[in-house]
């Protein structure tokens, strides 16, 4: 199973913004201001921020893959270049729950599943609506992989989680 999620305009919009931003600052370099330089390098700051963001969201592309040994593969394509950005064992997955957006949520996702310290974010596009999480346990410590999956490929996944949770269940009442 293979889904690359669309993309939308708001990287592309917010990066064209800060070029302007970065443009009117450099500007004032003709204008007789104080402290020139203090606007420069607020500018390069806006410039840098426009180059990431066209980076990562405009000129990179995830693909979500489950193949058939039963992994979760996560491809990032870069212009030509194609690589793995994560490859992690279906049988490691302890839950795909959808990602939290407020505070109220994260504490109550927290509670839950305690303190994430690994976290990967291969979303398509900037704060996604429909984001989840993919977690699983990677060297003793709790990990998550933040994505946009379709539907079909959501319930393959959290289908898995809830038989990997009865198998652990199963394990520790044995």
């Amino acid at each position: 199973m293979r889904y690359t999620p669309k993309k939308n305009g708001t990287a592309k919009m917010i990066s064209l913004a800060c070029v302007l931003l970065g443009c009117i600052l450099i500007a004032t370099v003709f204008l007789d201001v104080p402290y020139k330089a203090v606007y420069e390098i607020i500018a390069l700051l806006f410039f840098v921020l426009s180059f990431e963001l066209l980076f990562r969201y405009v000129f990179t592309e995830f693909t979500y893959i489950i193949d058939e040994e039963g992994n979760f593969i996560v491809m990032k394509r870069t212009g030509r270049q194609m690589m793995y950005a994560c490859n992690v064992s279906l049988t490691t997955a302890l839950a795909v729950v959808k990602t939290p957006k407020t505070k109220a949520q994260r504490m109550e996702f927290a509670e839950k599943f305690g303190r994430v310290k690994i976290r990967y974010n291969y979303c398509q596009i900037l704060r996604p609506k429909d984001a989840y999480s993919y977690l699983f346990e990677f060297n003793g410590q709790m990990a998550e992989v933040v994505f946009q999956p379709n539907d079909e490929m959501l319930a393959v996944l959290q289908k898995t989680a809830r038989e990997n949770a009865e198998r652990r269940e199963e394990t520790f009442e044995a």
